[in-house]
């Protein structure tokens, strides 16, 4: 078998500063204050490998690191046709003779520590060229693709797919408002790109002081208002559990704040995702696979009338 040099060349990848790194050094910098955040930052959450090959077989070797949560899926797209892989070793899949588009969904909440991929000796390889716009994605967990079964099924994957955008997800679960990742973000993009904001949920559940919220809120507003492109910003959807007392309180904080940015778009949580319907989150507080749906559904109409 042949290895594919993915090391040395980020063609290959969608969603990336630097072969399998989401993450520009602004952003590592700022998730390395804690181990649950470096573990999460450092996930491969929408990076997609993208090839146009004639193989008749692929194969790669997979290993991972410390997990945000105990899913090791990966997805392969052979002309759209997707083929879910689980866990760490050795995968192949056998392909039909002629040309093909592949696109492998890395596995979105585990750390990869290797992702060695193999064609068959005399197979070519080589990466797809696309001049799509960015859509750029800054958030918490519920936009790093918390808790759905594979990296496919993720809201901001199913919604830049169907936008034909190429997707960069800097969403960190666990992460607060925080005007420092959200400017760091904002600078890989540009006029024609699109940036999304999500955060509240972390702020509500663990309290945190509502001035200090109303005060990072303002200037991730103004960074977004400032943006060259279009934005929008996302209050927390509904929960299940304690922190849904006082997510009402949080959200807010941001309409009020957004008045004062007329080049910012608002989306409300709560006109996408319904309220109570426990059959549409993993644990009461993350969409699973079909909430993750909605989501998507909710995140592609309001990007598409802006």
């Amino acid at each position: 078998m042949k290895k594919i040099d993915l090391a040395d060349n980020n063609d290959f990848f969608r969603g990336t500063v630097a072969p399998f790194a989401r993450m520009n050094k602004t952003l590592l910098d700022f998730y390395s204050c804690n181990e649950a955040w470096l573990i999460r930052s450092r996930c491969a959450s929408g990076v997609i490998v993208k090839l146009n090959t004639d193989a008749e077989e692929l194969q790669f070797d997979i290993k991972f690191g410390s997990p945000a949560r105990e899913i090791y899926t990966t997805d392969v797209a052979v002309d759209g046709v997707i083929t879910t892989f689980d866990g760490a070793g050795t995968h192949t899949l056998k392909l039909t003779p002629g040309s093909k588009t592949i696109t492998i969904y890395l596995p979105h909440l585990a750390i990869l520590e290797k992702f060695d991929l193999f064609t068959n000796d005399n197979a070519s390889a080589e990466p797809v060229i696309e001049k799509q716009h960015k859509l750029l994605v800054c958030g918490d967990s519920i936009l790093q693709g918390m808790t759905c079964s594979t990296p496919s099924k993720a809201n901001t994957v199913i919604a830049s797919q169907v936008l034909g955008m190429h997707l960069y997800n800097t969403s960190v679960g666990g992460a607060k408002m925080e005007p420092t990742p959200v400017k760091a973000t904002l600078d890989m993009g540009g006029e024609n790109d699109i940036a999304v904001v999500g955060f509240g949920a972390n702020d509500a559940a663990q309290k945190l002081d509502k001035d200090v919220f109303r005060a990072k809120t303002r200037q991730v507003l103004e960074y977004l208002n400032a943006f060259a492109g279009k934005s929008l910003i996302i209050t927390p959807i509904p929960a299940m559990v304690e922190l849904e007392e006082r997510r009402e309180e949080y959200c807010q904080i941001i309409r009020e704040e957004h008045r004062n940015c007329s080049r910012v778009t608002l989306l409300e949580g709560s006109s996408f995702f319904p309220a109570g319907k426990e059959e549409l989150y993993a644990d009461k507080l993350h969409p699973n696979d079909e909430g993750m749906k909605i989501y998507a559904e909710g995140l592609i109409k309001a990007i598409r009338s802006l």
